[in-house]
């Protein structure tokens, strides 16, 4: 077959790098998780039929537009399901991203609800987002996003400790990107165990019986913080 005109598209890419964001305390945007899906809540207007006896067509004009709740799957682990029930019940402005800094910008509302389990599949949860409005496509979204200081290295989830052992702690060597980023490490019951991080040297120290919260935040100037969390049973 000989094409009238040969015409490819060199600029077709994947979803790979696509993300979604939302509007920090900065005034900039910054990642809202990490996703499978990455929702667009865009859509187009519905169309309204009209009749004139005087044409011998009936025409359409566009009407209103309506946007549609979206769901997507999550991971559902303790640091998800706090973050985001952080957010439940406000508006938030938030920017889905293209790999190529092209962007959709909305306001909205985020809930969280987890799902069954199974024994051979990770654990998830559906994310809703009820759209408010729709402010339109950005060609070009590379100053409204901001970087997350986050962990590069794998934080125990659980951490258990001895009470009668106070002197056996538990060490970790904690990794950022980027690399020179601050770690903020606190118990939230320090009556239970204490915390220190410093150079990256994680130590959580028993104090007694019980369980508590230790929350490690990474932070660095001009990027958006990110917080993870340890669960301590002291024995």
């Amino acid at each position: 077959m000989q094409l009238y005109e040969e015409f490819g598209d060199s600029r077709v890419i994947t979803g790979i790098g696509s993300a979604l964001y939302y509007k920090n305390g900065s005034g900039k945007f910054s990642l809202l998780l990490p996703l499978e899906t990455v929702p667009s809540i865009a859509s187009n207007p519905e169309s309204i039929e009209f009749d004139v006896t005087t044409s011998t067509t009936k025409g359409k004009i566009n009407g209103k537009v309506t946007l549609d709740e979206k769901e997507v799957d999550v991971y559902n682990h303790r640091d998800n399901m706090r973050r985001i029930k952080a957010l439940e019940g406000k508006t938030l402005e938030f920017l889905k991203v293209s790999p190529d800094y092209s962007a959709e910008r909305f306001t909205g509302t985020v809930s969280i609800t987890s799902q069954d389990s199974t024994s051979d599949n990770p654990e998830k949860a559906t994310m809703k987002i009820v759209p408010k409005s729709f402010e339109g496509f950005i060609e070009n979204c590379y100053d409204l996003i901001q970087p997350t200081c986050h962990f590069s290295s794998e934080i125990e989830s659980v951490v258990y400790l001895n009470s009668a052992s106070k002197d056996k702690t538990f060490k970790a060597t904690v990794e950022l990107i980027p690399a020179d980023g601050t770690v903020k490490a606190t118990s939230l019951t320090p009556s239970v165990a204490t915390v220190t991080c410093t150079g990256g040297n994680l130590v959580i120290t028993p104090v007694a019986k019980g369980s508590c919260i230790v929350e490690l935040e990474a932070s660095k100037e001009e990027y958006a913080p990110w917080t993870t969390t340890i669960l301590v049973i002291v024995k």
